[in-house]
């Protein structure tokens, strides 16, 4: 099997005209068999550029934004492929990102994905994006490793990692299908249902792998570009991320240290953006309600 048979590329599109163009461009060339994108009910001139553009696209359109988790869902499921590659759409690949990736999950095949070094150019430096996600579990904390630094080649080796950055990770299909869900969770809506993804497949005995010399070029939006209830939902969902995947014995043992930390940042932003708590209450809720329901299910097992 050729390596263009084997790769599909979903990317999904809100009010995309400023950066569209460019990411569709850096796949000319690209080892790839499928592109799929789904549009979140743009209302700017998304829709004429992605069909306009001169590769072979299925374009799929929502009527109301349904949210990344939703619409990334419906791209991935359009795709029939060995491996998906999500793709933001403020994101640009090197030539050889795919090729690289590829290479890794086919030398490692209990790796459920693979991420090259994500990486933001301004005049002569570059930072770094993503090396992918680390997780800080004493400030309940899933973090871009290395985002903003200068790129020293610190990040320079490969490895695995605790997951990647759905801005521009490849994932094995076999691995997703695995999973009893959905890859995304759509009650997250948008933000860290990567990390949910990526500790899902974890728990279920997968691999993340990380390669620096595949480049990818990110020019992240970010919550803070987004509307405040988005804002908000994205500081929330982390609650909602813990309670479901973390073994409950593991978060008892740091939980002295991450619980008093939650409590201060929680206070600290009642004070300077108390709007970006709105989403708290919800996401504790629905957090209490899985923890029960996963200690319901473990006493009657």
């Amino acid at each position: 099997m050729s390596i263009q048979d084997t790769v599909g590329v979903a990317i999904l599109t809100w009010n995309s005209e400023a950066c569209i163009v460019s990411c569709l461009d850096s796949l000319q060339g690209q080892p790839i068999s499928e592109i799929v994108v789904v549009d979140n009910a743009s209302t700017d001139h998304t829709i004429e550029l992605v069909q306009s553009h001169p590769l072979p696209i299925k374009l799929i359109r929502e009527n109301t934004n349904t949210g990344f988790a939703a619409a990334s869902n419906r791209a991935l499921e359009a795709l029939n492929t060995t491996f998906k590659l999500c793709l933001n759409d403020d994101a640009r690949l090197a030539p050889d990102y795919l090729a690289i990736l590829v290479d890794a999950l086919n030398a490692n095949p209990d790796a459920a994905s693979a991420i090259g070094k994500l990486v933001h150019e301004f005049g002569a430096q570059r930072t770094i994006d993503s090396a992918g996600i680390e997780m800080v579990f004493r400030t309940l904390s899933p973090l871009d490793r290395g985002y903003r630094e200068l790129d020293r080649a610190q990040f320079d080796r490969d490895e695995d990692i605790f997951g990647p950055s759905a801005a521009a990770a490849l994932y094995r299909s076999e691995a997703l299908s695995t999973l009893s869900d959905p890859p995304f969770d759509v009650e997250l809506f948008a933000y860290y249902e990567d990390v949910d993804l990526a500790w899902r497949l974890t728990n279920q005995g997968w691999r993340h792998l990380y390669r620096p010399q595949a480049i990818a070029y990110h020019d992240r939006r970010g919550p803070d570009s987004k509307p405040g209830h988005i804002k908000a939902r994205a500081f929330a969902n982390r609650y909602v991320v813990w309670a479901k995947n973390q073994p409950i014995s593991q978060f008892l043992f740091y939980s002295p240290v991450a619980l008093p930390w939650e409590f201060a940042r929680l206070l600290r932003r009642l004070i300077r953006d108390p709007a970006s708590l709105e989403a708290v209450p919800q996401g504790l809720g629905k957090a209490l309600k899985i923890v029960l329901r996963r200690v319901f299910n473990t006493r009657l097992s």
